[in-house]
């Protein structure tokens, strides 16, 4: 009897470095792209309008019809309310509105 010829098991061959490989360079592409994003934002929030203007400057600024419609009253009696329509103006709304759609065209 020849007990030289024992049937060894096979094993699959190992797949972890394979494995380990794509799941890295997956993260950098992640890391990547959202430093990419990142930096795109950060350039979109730094463009100037023609007047010198950023965007974060026009949002900080006062607006004088914003100002006026916030400092209404707030007395529910039939005259107040009629004196807070009369000094609102809503007449340059269109015109503004027109401006804007000027500008994003």
């Amino acid at each position: 009897m020849d007990t030289n010829n024992t049937i060894q098991p096979q094993t699959p061959p190992q797949k972890q470095g394979q494995i380990g490989a794509v799941i890295g360079i997956i993260i950098i592409i992640v890391v990547l792209a959202l430093g990419g994003l990142y930096v795109w934002g950060a350039r979109l929030n730094k463009v100037t309008e023609p007047n010198g203007e950023t965007a974060e400057d026009i949002m900080n600024s006062s607006d004088p019809t914003t100002d006026n419609l916030t400092t209404q009253g707030t007395s529910d009696d039939l005259s107040a309310i009629e004196d807070d329509l009369d000094t609102t103006s809503l007449d340059q709304l269109d015109a503004e509105m027109n401006s804007i759609n000027a500008e994003v065209q």
